[in-house]
C-alpha cells in the first residue's frame, strides 16, 4: 500500500522537482560513500598503526621486565645454592631457631645476595621464618602463599613468581619463591623468597608508553601482577574488563573498563607465560577517524549545498524550457494568437520548440480558413432566422386586415396598414442589426395597437421601461415574437381581463426585459419543457409556438454569445418570457 501511494505521489511530481530529487540523491549518495569509505580506511589505519606501535611498546616492556626478573631470579638462585644456608637448614632440628637465624642472617651479609632484591625471606622446616622484612602482615601474606604452593616446589618445581603483596602504605611487592635443596641427598630444604617492589615494574611501564595509556602484566591464570594503577593490583583481568582478550586472528580488541572504551594490544611471553597488555582509551585511538568524520560532515553539508544549486540549475535547464512551452501552448490553445518561447540552444528541447511553433503556425493558417468558412456560414444562419419571423407576423397582420375588411371597418384598416408600414419600417432595413430599445419598444406598441383593433376589450397592455434603458440597443424584432406568444397562447382565449405587461429593467451591465401575461394555457411543465427546447437540451417541442421563440432566442445568442438568451418562468399564475441582453450603449461596439 506504502509502495503504491509512494508510486502515485512520484507519478504527479512535476518534472522539475523529479530531476532536482535524481540529481541531489545521485550527488548526496556519492558524498556520502566516499565518507564512509573515507572514515572506514582513515579507522583502519588508525587502529592498525596504534596496534603495531603498541605491539612495539609492549615487546620493549617486556625485553625490560624479564631482565628485572631475571636479576630477582639470580638473587633467589644464589641464595638457594648458598652452602652454609643448605647446611643451616638441614641441621635445624638439631643447633635450634635461634642459633639457626644467626648463622643465616651472617650468610646474608656476608656476600652481596641483596644487590638484585629488597628484602629476603626463606621458609624451613618446623615452620620456621628467617627473614630481612620488618613488616608482619607483608611476612604473613609470603607464608600463606608458600603454604599453598609447597607442595608444587617439593614436585621439584625449582620457582614461580607468587601474587603482588599490597603493603601497608599502600605500594605492592612482587615475590618469587624457589625451592632448596640438598643436592647431596635430594632432600627438600624450604624455599627462598626474594621480591621487588611493583612501581620498580610500573615505571618501565611509563616510561614506554605515554600519560594516557596503561600497561598491564598478567600471569599464566591472567590475574594482574603489575600495573601502572595500584587499584587493579591482584584482579582478574576478566574481572575488570567485559572483554578480556582478542580473537585468533588478531593481537588487539576492544574492552569496557571503569565505564570508559579501551583499545588494546595484547603480547605474550612464550618462555614465562607472563602476558602483557597494553590500554589506550578508544577516544585518543579515534582523534584521527573522528577528524576524518568532523571534516566528511562538513564535505557532506557543502555537498548538500552544491546538489540543491547543482540540481536547482540542471533541473532548470532542462524543465524551464519544457514549462515555458507548456504555458504557451495554454496561451495559443484557442490559436487567437501565437506565443513564440525563447530557447537559445539547438537540443531535443529546441528542437520540439520549433517543432511545436511551427505546427502552431500550420494550425493558424488552417484555423483561420475555418474560422472564415464559420463565421460566413452563421451569418447565413442569422439572416435565415431573421427572415423566418417576418413572414410569420406578416401572416398574421394580414389575417387581422382580413378581418377588419370582412367587417367593413376601412377606417381601421387604414390604421393597422399604417401600423403595419411602421412595422415593416423596422423590420426589413437590412443595414441595421441593432436598434435602440427605444425603436424596439415603439415596434412592439404598434404590433399591439394593430392587435388591439382584433382582440377589442379582450386584454391590455401595459409599458414599464426605466428611462436610461430606453437609449440602449438590442437585437431588433425580439420582443414582437414573445408579445404575439403572449397573445396567441396567452391571453387570447379570455373572455376579458387579460393584461399584456411589458417591462425593461437595467440590472448592473444587463438589460432584463420581461414580456408577462396572466393567461392560464402555460403551465409550470410547459415552461420546463420550452425552456429545454430553446436551450437545445430537446431536438423538438410539442409546443406549436416553439419555432418563433427558439428563433429569438437563437438570434440573441449568436450575436451576444455568453449567458444572454431567452427563458420562460411560471411564476403565481403569470407566464413571464424574459430576455438578457448586456448593456451595449454604441452599436459601434
Amino acid at each position: 500500500m506504502t509502495k503504491r501511494v509512494f508510486i502515485k505521489l512520484y507519478k504527479n511530481l512535476k518534472l522539475r522537482t523529479k530531476i532536482f530529487l535524481w540529481v541531489l540523491t545521485i550527488v548526496l549518495l556519492t558524498a556520502f560513500s566516499i565518507s564512509v569509505l573515507s572514515f572506514n580506511q582513515s579507522y583502519n589505519y588508525a587502529v592498525d598503526s596504534e596496534a603495531q606501535k603498541q605491539a612495539l611498546i609492549l615487546k620493549n616492556i617486556q625485553k625490560d621486565t624479564n631482565d628485572i626478573l631475571q636479576s630477582m631470579q639470580y638473587a633467589a638462585i644464589s641464595i638457594s645454592c648458598d652452602e652454609r644456608i643448605i647446611d643451616v637448614l638441614s641441621t635445624l632440628e638439631e643447633n635450634g631457631y635461634e642459633k639457626s637465624k644467626y648463622d643465616i642472617q651472617k650468610a646474608f651479609y656476608s656476600q652481596a645476595v641483596l644487590e638484585n632484591t629488597n628484602d629476603v625471606c626463606i621458609f624451613g622446616s618446623l615452620d620456621s621464618v628467617f627473614t630481612t622484612i620488618k613488616e608482619a602482615d607483608v611476612i604473613e601474606a609470603l607464608k600463606e602463599q608458600y603454604r599453598q604452593k609447597e607442595g608444587y616446589l617439593k614436585k621439584n618445581v625449582i620457582g614461580f613468581l607468587g601474587q603482588p603483596v599490597i603493603r601497608r602504605n599502600g605500594s605492592a611487592v612482587i615475590p618469587y619463591f624457589r625451592q632448596i635443596k640438598d643436592y647431596a641427598t635430594g632432600e627438600y630444604l624450604g624455599a627462598v623468597v626474594v621480591y621487588i617492589y611493583e612501581n620498580k615494574l610500573s615505571s618501565t611501564y611509563r616510561y614506554y608508553s605515554n600519560s594516557n595509556m596503561i600497561v598491564m602484566m598478567l600471569s599464566e591464570d591472567r590475574n594482574i601482577i603489575a600495573s601502572g594503577t595500584d587499584k587493579y593490583i591482584n584482579s582478574g583481568f576478566e574481572d575488570i574488563a567485559d572483554n578480556s582478550g582478542p580473537d585468533s586472528s588478531k593481537n588487539y580488541f576492544k574492552t569496557h573498563i571503569d565505564n570508559k572504551y579501551y583499545f588494546c594490544v595484547q603480547s605474550t611471553d612464550t618462555i614465562t607465560g607472563y602476558t602483557y597488555i597494553s590500554l589506550m582509551p578508544m577516544n585518543i585511538v579515534m582523534q584521527t577517524p573522528n577528524t576524518i568524520l568532523t571534516i566528511s560532515i562538513i564535505i557532506m553539508a557543502m555537498a548538500l549545498v552544491l546538489a540543491i544549486v547543482v540540481s536547482l540549475a540542471f533541473s532548470n535547464t532542462i524543465a524551464k524550457p519544457i514549462s515555458n512551452l507548456v504555458r504557451v501552448m495554454d496561451k495559443t490553445h484557442d490559436m487567437q494568437e501565437i506565443h513564440s518561447v525563447h530557447y537559445k540552444y539547438n537540443d531535443e528541447i529546441g528542437m520540439l520548440i520549433k517543432s511545436f511553433e511551427n505546427m502552431s503556425e500550420r494550425l493558424n493558417n488552417s484555423l483561420s480558413i475555418v474560422l472564415e468558412e464559420q463565421e460566413k456560414r452563421r451569418l447565413a444562419e442569422y439572416n435565415a432566422l431573421k427572415w423566418q419571423i417576418n413572414p410569420h407576423f406578416l401572416y398574421n397582420t394580414l389575417s387581422s386586415i382580413v378581418w377588419l375588411s370582412k367587417n367593413n371597418e376601412n377606417a381601421k384598416v387604414i390604421e393597422v396598414t399604417k401600423s403595419l408600414t411602421t412595422l415593416l419600417k423596422i423590420g426589413i432595413s437590412k443595414d441595421k442589426e441593432l436598434i435602440s430599445i427605444k425603436d424596439e419598444m415603439d415596434h412592439v406598441k404598434s404590433y399591439l395597437e394593430i392587435q388591439m383593433l382584433r382582440y377589442e376589450n379582450q386584454f391590455k397592455y401595459i409599458f414599464d421601461v426605466e428611462p436610461d434603458c430606453l437609449n440602449y440597443y438590442t437585437v431588433k424584432i425580439v420582443v414582437q415574437p414573445l408579445v404575439e406568444n403572449a397573445i396567441y397562447h396567452g391571453v387570447r382565449d379570455k373572455s376579458q381581463g387579460g393584461i399584456i405587461k411589458v417591462v425593461c429593467r437595467q440590472q448592473q451591465d444587463t438589460v432584463v426585459i420581461d414580456v408577462s401575461d396572466n393567461g392560464d394555457k402555460m403551465t409550470q411543465e410547459h415552461s420546463e419543457r420550452l425552456n429545454d427546447f430553446i436551450s437545445g437540451k430537446v431536438s423538438s417541442s410539442d409546443e406549436k409556438f416553439g419555432i418563433g421563440i427558439k428563433n429569438v432566442h437563437d438570434r440573441i445568442r449568436y450575436y451576444f454569445k455568453g449567458e444572454y438568451g431567452l427563458e420562460f418562468v411560471r411564476k403565481g399564475g403569470i407566464t413571464i418570457a424574459r430576455i438578457k441582453i448586456p448593456v451595449v450603449k454604441n452599436t459601434r461596439k
